[in-house]
């Protein structure tokens, strides 16, 4: 993690470090400290469908099931 914190601190708009450090926060079982770094990750690269999938399931976890629907929604083709 401070690896990752030090490379988003060095290059915020880095997509890869931001969500490498948002995936690391969620496995941790730290949602929110999890979600600020995978929305910017998908803000980055709005085409990483990983992102966004990482994103949903940090949403879940966190109890924000609205924004979770959206982000899935999209991402099954949806508006």
């Amino acid at each position: 993690l401070p690896m990752l914190e030090q490379a988003v601190a060095a290059d915020p708009n880095f997509e890869q470090a931001r969500f490498s450090l948002g995936a690391c926060y969620l496995l941790k079982g730290n949602a929110a400290a999890a979600i600020p770094h995978l929305e910017e990750a998908v803000r980055l690269a709005p085409g990483n469908v990983t992102y966004q999938h990482y994103l949903v399931w940090g949403y879940l976890k966190a109890g924000e099931y609205r924004k979770a629907l959206e982000v899935q929604t999209r991402l099954l083709g949806g508006k």
